[in-house]
């Protein structure tokens, strides 16, 4: 079976959505990468929004709610998939 990758733009898995979105039989198969993943307090506190930036709200894997702006996630995003990749996924 193929795997499946998710993509998040938090920092823990979120099992409470995939459960909902995948059909039980996918499940073993599905990985997940967050974007925070690797990033501690103080760098995800320079990923917050400012200047009138739309809100992204996520789960920390302490449980807090953060909120990070979309444009500063991008590169974190991108380490995400590469760490897909890095999984011996095709890209």
């Amino acid at each position: 079976m193929q795997k499946v990758v998710l993509v998040t733009i938090g920092q823990s898995t979120r099992n409470d959505v995939i459960d909902s979105m995948l059909d039980p039989a996918v499940l073993p198969y599905a990985i997940q990468h967050g974007a925070l993943y690797q990033l501690d307090n103080a760098h995800i506190s320079a990923v917050r929004p400012g200047g009138g930036e739309p809100p992204l709200v996520t789960i920390l894997r302490t449980g807090p709610k953060v909120t990070v702006a979309r444009s500063t996630l991008l590169p974190q995003r991108q380490e995400a998939i590469d760490r897909s990749l890095d999984d011996g996924l095709d890209g």
